[in-house]
């Protein structure tokens, strides 16, 4: 469940709903109502980067400095 609310606090920032699928799966939900199933977390962020239009790197020094900061969808 941690990991859950972790994705899904991340996604947020770049517009996108995530959730569980039967414990298998993660479904990513934009704003326009697009759809991806995908399985495994480098699929979650190639399918946020897809549905958002713009690349996330949960990784990325910058991204975690605006995710401290409560501003992660900024540029």
């Amino acid at each position: 469940m941690a990991q859950a609310r972790a994705l899904a606090m991340i996604c947020a920032h770049a517009g996108i709903a995530v959730r569980d699928w039967m414990l298998t799966s993660w479904i990513l939900e934009d704003r326009a109502g697009g759809t991806l199933i995908v399985e495994t977390l480098p699929e979650v962020w190639e399918g946020v980067a897809r549905l958002s239009g713009r690349p996330v790197d949960p990784l990325d020094d910058a991204f975690i400095a605006r995710m401290e900061a409560g501003t992660a969808g900024a540029r």
